[in-house]
């Protein structure tokens, strides 16, 4: 099996499910990805994603927020499709009908507003009527804003501005299709040890057609067989932190990996010392033998490289149905997990560092050894020595929040107008932005100047999601980590949500 060679126990290909040491902290991977693990961000780098950020991430896996349990529900690939979601699947930079309302001042076609709106009005509607029946609710849990809050049904003063406020606004329905998703996962976990009739319910209560919701299970939102983004489990504690805030992951998460959800967890155990993690119990985790005993703490420190992995099997005991009415579902489920259990490949199959390889395999596993050293960076491309990929485009982002906050009305339109002009997707020109490619070396991704004369074969060889806008300093990240090199499988423009309302902007309501 290809390893990543820096970290010769992390295969090359995913999906990976195992316990992992990462700076002297222990991990559970469950359907990981190869690049995030060996590129593992901190809090700073994949922060947590606030209800009122302006830089959203929803493409990625970021640190899970009690606040916003439902963000790594998000699909991992367009969600647009089907007979509902499918209304916004067919907007383009070009095909987005932007209209002059008055002299200076443009806005998307109201006759198109109005189906946004009736759609955004409907699911949130159906996400009030899930929430109030789901059996639990972490601590502080906070909706995302609305996606007309973002500008499709604000009038803008340039056409490109509204181009580009329209398709941000198509991305922030992702948050809402995840809190659908996550609600009719939480019900239909439910619905597994004591059936009810909760579709009916939500219905009424949502003033929706059975037609309609069928529409709604078929598409991303109800379809659990989808990929989802997954999220960052932390489950260290840290000054003032109230363990039970921890414990709605606990059975949300627990229940995902239960239920065979393809959603990429990480979950962040820390120093654990013997076998209790810093959490005090976990019990569906811990029931479920999720964190890495002390034989496979041991066997993990063996293991060369930066990342150290072992990967795990699962097996499932078959389990009654423990019957309906004075039975409640969580506690059933807490009876199914303890009959699911994962065990360590250690022994079956140890990581060797000079294995003997077969025939058809000609390249042999690296031999042990600390990780190559950070390669020299190049020069001014803008990445520092040693600086990783993640804490690059970190530092660029705190750059960017940090303009914007102190930017004035030229400079915000300055901004708007390279969004919008980056939004369209064309190649940039002789005199437009820069574009840098990060290539790997040695283990370790390096910005490198793309050259303006090869800005045609980037865009040719890198899809949309694989390409990163930074208006600050107007420049382009290209990688083939960012994203699929399938476009027809990401439509998502990488685009930045900025939920503070535009003084010039006025609010115009569909009739």
């Amino acid at each position: 099996m290809p390893r990543i060679p820096s970290n010769p126990s992390v295969p090359a290909h995913g999906p990976l499910f195992g316990a992992a040491l990462i700076d002297d902290e222990f991990y559970t991977v469950y359907e990981g990805e190869p690049i995030f693990l060996c590129h593992f961000p901190s809090p700073q780098e994949a922060a947590s994603v606030d209800t009122h950020d302006v830089y959203a991430n929803f493409l990625t896996p970021t640190y899970i927020s009690h606040g916003v349990p439902y963000v790594p529900f998000i699909p991992k690939c367009s969600p647009w499709y089907g007979e509902l979601l499918g209304l916004f699947g067919s907007y383009t930079w070009q095909s987005v009908p932007i209209v002059e309302l008055k002299p200076g001042k443009w806005a998307f076609d109201p006759a198109h507003v109005l189906k946004w709106y009736e759609l955004e009005g409907k699911l949130q509607c159906v996400a009030q009527a899930l929430l109030g029946g789901v059996p639990i609710r972490p601590k502080g849990f906070r909706p995302f804003g609305l996606p007309h809050r973002i500008g499709y049904m604000a009038e803008h003063s340039s056409e490109k501005a509204a181009r580009h406020a329209v398709l941000k606004s198509r991305d922030g329905f992702l948050p809402l299709i995840a809190q659908i998703s996550l609600f009719i996962f939480l019900h239909k976990i439910v619905e597994n040890f004591d059936p009810v009739d909760w579709r009916a319910k939500v219905q009424s209560d949502a003033r929706v057609s059975a037609a309609w919701w069928d529409q709604l299970e078929r598409s991303a939102a109800g379809d659990m067989s989808l990929p989802r983004i997954g999220g960052v489990l932390d489950l260290r504690l840290h000054h003032g932190d109230d363990p039970l805030e921890k414990t709605p992951f606990d059975d949300i998460f627990a229940a995902a990996i239960s239920f065979s959800l393809p959603m990429p967890l990480y979950i962040r155990w820390g120093r654990i010392i013997g076998n209790k993690s810093q959490i005090p119990n976990p019990p569906l985790l811990s029931a479920m033998g999720l964190i890495p005993d002390l034989a496979e703490q041991m066997y993990l420190r063996t293991i060369p490289g930066s990342v150290q992995f072992s990967p795990w099997a699962s097996s499932i005991k078959e389990h009654p149905n423990p019957g309906s009415g004075h039975v409640s579902p969580w506690v059933a489920l807490h009876d199914l997990v303890k009959e699911m259990t994962f065990r360590s490949l250690r022994d079956d199959k140890p990581f060797c560092s000079t294995p003997d390889a077969p025939a058809d395999e000609p390249e042999p596993e690296p031999a042990p050894g600390p990780a190559k050293p950070f390669p020299p960076v190049e020069k001014y491309s803008g990445q520092r020595s040693g600086e990783t990929m993640t804490s690059f485009l970190a530092r660029r982002a705190g750059a960017r929040e940090k303009a914007m906050a102190s930017e004035n009305e030229q400079q915000k339109q300055r901004r708007e107008q390279r969004e919008a002009n980056a939004s369209t997707g064309a190649v940039p020109g002789k005199t437009g932005a820069r574009v840098y490619v990060w290539e790997l070396r040695d283990g370790h991704y390096i910005r490198t100047a793309a050259g303006r004369d090869k800005y045609e074969d980037v865009w040719e060889s890198y899809s949309e999601s694989q390409r990163i806008y930074d208006w600050n300093t107007n420049e382009w990240d290209v990688c083939g980590a960012f994203g699929t090199n399938e476009d027809e499988q990401d439509l998502r423009p990488y685009t930045v949500i900025d939920f503070d309302n535009e003084e010039d902007d006025a609010l115009h309501t569909p009739h």
